[in-house]
């Protein structure tokens, strides 16, 4: 998966109203309609596979979507949150385009860390995107914690033991 989300979006937490990150400097990251502190930053990814021009596997599925489901059922046996999202849109030149997607949430971000990460506007989405992955990364690390997760002595990746594996 991409550490570049296709989309980010950004929404009040109390009154779900959308917002850009030119308004969330404006407003000084208090919402228009409710005194809300708190903001739901949403990151959208998306791998787009050309059915005419895709990379197929030996099974003329594409890769992409292979193994981006495999990805998401992965996260789903070990932390119980996962995805298989996979879907379709057409272009006009007759080909049919498939995407796979997962989406990362991020609750309860502060109106001021919201606002530092929108300024300055140009650097906007790279901060957002760096601050989601980074905050999806922390979840995932605490879930595995949760669940007894040990790091791998020779190549020190956090895995979580399970008695069904040799290893």
């Amino acid at each position: 998966m991409s550490d570049k989300p296709t989309e980010i979006t950004i929404r009040c937490q109390g009154c779900k109203q959308r917002y850009k990150p030119k308004e969330i400097i404006r407003v000084r990251g208090v919402c228009d309609n409710c005194p809300t502190a708190n903001w739901h930053i949403q990151a959208e990814y998306r791998i787009y596979n050309s059915k005419s021009g895709g990379v197929l596997g030996s099974d003329s599925l594409p890769l992409g979507n292979v193994g981006i489901n495999v990805l998401g059922l992965g996260l789903l046996a070990a932390t119980g949150t996962g995805f298989v999202v996979t879907g379709g849109d057409s272009s006009g030149a007759g080909t049919k385009s498939t995407w796979s997607s997962s989406i990362a949430d991020i609750y309860d971000v502060p109106s001021l860390d919201l606002v530092a990460l929108c300024e300055p506007i140009q650097l906007a989405a790279m901060q957002l995107a760096e601050f989601v992955n980074q905050k999806e990364l922390e979840i995932q690390r605490t879930r595995m914690a949760e669940r007894g997760a040990t790091h791998c002595r020779s190549c020190n990746v956090l895995f979580v033991p399970s008695a069904a594996k040799p290893w």
